[in-house]
């Protein structure tokens, strides 16, 4: 993870370098390639039937990130509106701060402390369209399909990986308080499908009942060229795990994940 972090701020510098030479507006540039460092703060935990927890991953800004890489289109473009499509992809790392029991073990939550290694990647594909409200003010709405895996290694031994496609629907607003600067918000609902669980030990497959997220950001961007924006963004997620089946005389419990992502990079106008 490391290594990639360098090539994407190596990246940044470069691409950077190439677009600040050439501050010329083109009007037929309809392509943006977006890039940014990601930083994911997670609160995760498990519940058994009776809301009792079962156990927690924690994890700070600093400890689980990666990057964010975006491609975005637009076309049907008319004073009022246009329309774009958009690929995206998020690779994150990182440890978290397990707190809960050994499997099978029979002890309280609490009784296990150890450090949890995560691998999380999501990428989706989504069709987006705008309406400007006013010279400042512009609306829209999105739709997409996602993919999200996430790898908890909880121990050299036991992994459980995560997997599920979904549906996502999108409401955003852009406020363009100056010529430069411009701040948004935009929520978002993920409809989780074909929601799964693996564990290594013992090899077992779940079917999970379900795994639906929610999002709230609140992007600020900053146009320092015609060609480049710098934006920072803020995400609150919120994420709902329903219970498995059982097999083999074990299940995946239902959970909870408030999550929280800070991003900052570069949007490259092409």
């Amino acid at each position: 993870m490391q290594n990639v972090i360098k090539f994407v701020v190596v990246l940044f510098i470069t691409i950077g370098s190439l677009s600040a030479q050439n501050k010329v507006y083109n009007s037929k540039s309809n392509f943006t390639l977006s890039t940014s460092l990601v930083g994911m703060s997670m609160d995760y935990r498990e519940y058994d039937d009776a809301n009792l927890i079962l156990d927690s991953e924690k994890s700070g800004y600093s400890d689980l990130n990666g990057f964010e890489l975006g491609l975005d289109y637009v076309f049907r473009k008319t004073p009022s509106s246009h329309m774009r499509i958009n690929a995206n992809l998020m690779m994150l790392q990182g440890s978290t701060q397990y707190v809960g029991s050994i499997l099978g073990s029979g002890n309280p939550y609490g009784s296990f402390l150890s450090v949890t290694e995560n691998k999380l990647v999501d990428y989706e594909v989504s069709f987006k369209h705008n309406l400007m409200i006013t010279n400042a003010l512009e609306l829209g709405y999105g739709i997409g399909i996602g993919h999200r895996v996430w790898d908890r290694g909880l121990s050299a031994t036991q992994l459980e990986i995560y997997t599920w496609n979904s549906i996502r629907t999108e409401l955003f607003a852009n406020y363009n308080v100056t010529s430069r600067l411009k701040l948004g918000v935009a929520y978002e609902y993920q409809f989780g499908m074909n929601t799964e669980m693996s564990l290594s030990s013992p090899s077992l497959n779940f079917t999970l009942g379900g795994a639906d997220i929610s999002q709230i950001s609140i992007p600020v961007r900053f146009a320092y060229t015609n060609r480049i924006d710098f934006f920072a963004a803020m995400t609150f997620e919120k994420q709902e795990i329903k219970k498995s089946n059982t097999v083999g005389g074990f299940l995946e419990p239902k959970s909870t994940a408030k999550n929280k992502f800070i991003r900052v990079g570069v949007d490259f106008k092409f």
